[in-house]
């Protein structure tokens, strides 16, 4: 089976949701290329060919058995320039527009469109798929114990003005007990969110220290020491962050905005806030907590984030569903 991914700006160092499927795929024997509308901003190397010229030019080149565009709003825009019989949809629930998901699903050529569980619409459609956010378990497998650093807390993000980094600030002034690390990845067309937030640690007091552009090989070690995840994923973006997956992979205790969507996300594996006062309040009551506690919840956050979010359990879904559009057997 071949498919070509088409993706903004590939490889992107934060999307690491993109990188963990992609790799997967290829560990069942599919044959993966990309096409990358733009350049990242921070790169890696990429674990593909990467195409750089137009989607058509792609298309001729690989001949894909499916195209299968990430997000919503990426298929929209190049729908047009496919030629390919076959094309599938993942979303990552960047702005979700329901008449985009009626355009795409009124397309014959549209086979499949795979959404986060919480923003299915129009359920009658049997091209709607639903799939949770997926980590790789190479990566983050649920066997690996370290010794964690329960006073440490965590956040690994894109540096988008969307993500609300100024509560991971904020809430670090209110917590000079604990040390906060934000490991941050510029984006394409976003340098500036960078120094807004090393401008605004600084008029706090530094109490966090920041990292850019962390190479894939050196955060895991760094979530997976963790104590604690902090999350601050705003509401305009109802997304399943892979960062809290891979966070609750390794272990870590979750806290994260009190969003319906965040809240079934971490479920009961952590703690929901409605600001930094409220999330320094969670982080400063884990210092009570007794060493059998912290191996208790962390041992219950990575089996939890393995079964409900790991490439393993997730992503065969996918594959079932492109084997069933193109009669090939599983």
């Amino acid at each position: 089976m071949r498919i070509l991914i088409v993706y903004f700006n590939y490889p992107q160092l934060s999307a690491t949701y993109v990188e963990a499927e992609i790799r997967y795929f290829q560990r069942q024997g599919i044959d993966i290329e990309v096409w990358s509308e733009c350049e990242p901003g921070a790169a890696y190397v990429p674990s593909c060919k990467v195409h750089r010229g137009t989607l058509s030019e792609a298309e001729a080149a690989f001949q894909p058995d499916i195209i299968h565009f990430y997000w919503v709003k990426m298929a929209v825009k190049h729908f047009e320039s496919t030629s390919c019989a076959i094309v599938t949809v993942r979303d990552h629930s960047f702005g979700l527009d329901e008449r985009e998901i009626s355009y795409l699903l009124s397309q014959s050529r549209v086979r499949a469109i795979f959404l986060f569980p919480h923003e299915m619409v129009q359920a009658g459609s049997e091209k709607l798929v639903a799939v949770p956010v997926a980590y790789d378990s190479n990566r983050y497998p649920i066997a690996n114990h370290v010794i964690k650093q329960n006073d440490m807390v965590v956040c690994c993000t894109a540096g988008l003005p969307k993500k609300s980094l100024e509560t991971f600030f904020q809430t670090a002034a209110l917590c000079p007990s604990h040390r906060f690390v934000l490991a941050v990845a510029t984006c394409t067309g976003h340098s500036e969110t960078i120094h807004a937030c090393m401008d605004l640690n600084r008029r706090l007091g530094s109490p966090a220290e920041i990292r850019v552009d962390v190479p894939h090989a050196d955060i895991v070690p760094l979530v997976l020491s963790a104590g604690s995840y902090l999350c601050t994923q705003s509401f305009q973006k109802r997304g399943m962050p892979i960062a809290v997956a891979e966070a609750l992979a390794s272990g870590c205790y979750i806290l994260a905005p009190r969003l319906p969507w965040l809240n079934d996300m971490i479920a009961d594996q952590g703690a929901t806030y409605g600001d930094p006062s409220e999330a320094a309040e969670a982080i400063i009551e884990t210092c009570r907590w007794s060493p059998q506690k912290w191996a208790s919840v962390s041992a219950s956050a990575a089996k939890y984030g393995f079964h409900r979010f790991s490439d393993q359990v997730v992503l065969p879904k996918v594959i079932q569903a492109w084997c069933a559009i193109i009669g090939s057997p599983q």
